[in-house]
């Protein structure tokens, strides 16, 4: 095979070892439910960003200052219906803005070994809140499925990301 060639033209690429990783080492944790098993979430989409503001100096108009605000995020977490009791508690838990001070927490990011994965970075999102629900059902398939959209006010990152709470 020393002279073969790619069927598009292009250059074989190698893998590395040890440069890869495996999604089936991810988890997502929610600190207000007892267990996740049956969520059943499909995606999630997330958003931060910080407010930047720009300041002149009269006396010297070369000069900018960049003024950083409030940070504030958005997530999007579309999941299927699961059962019942599940569902009321994850609302009970993220739909109320009095119970704020529970993360949802990513991990598993990194590495194709379980080791590698416990020991790599995660990303939490701090006082989640949900927002708004969609449901959808699709008659082909009779899924009902669920669009969450959550506002929280920290992502944190790192091998013990803080909750911030």
């Amino acid at each position: 095979m020393a002279n073969s060639t790619d069927i598009f033209g292009k250059t074989a690429k190698k893998a590395e070892a040890g440069k890869g990783f495996s999604i089936d080492k991810a988890t997502m944790t929610f600190t207000g439910l007892d267990s996740t098993k049956g969520l059943l979430v499909q995606n999630v989409q997330i958003a931060y960003q910080q407010q930047v503001s720009f300041v002149y100096d009269l006396a010297s108009p070369e000069d900018v200052y960049y003024i950083s605000g409030r940070t504030s995020g958005t997530a999007s977490i579309g999941k299927m219906v699961g059962p019942a009791g599940l569902m009321t508690d994850f609302y009970a838990k993220y739909g109320n803005v009095c119970e704020a001070g529970e993360t949802i927490t990513f991990g598993g990011l990194a590495g194709c070994t379980q080791s590698a994965a416990i020991a790599g970075s995660k990303l939490t999102l701090v006082n989640p809140i949900v927002t708004q629900i969609g449901i959808s059902l699709n008659v082909d398939t009779a899924l009902i499925n669920e669009n969450i959209q959550i506002m929280f006010s920290a992502l944190t990152s790192g091998s013990a990301a803080s909750t911030g709470a």
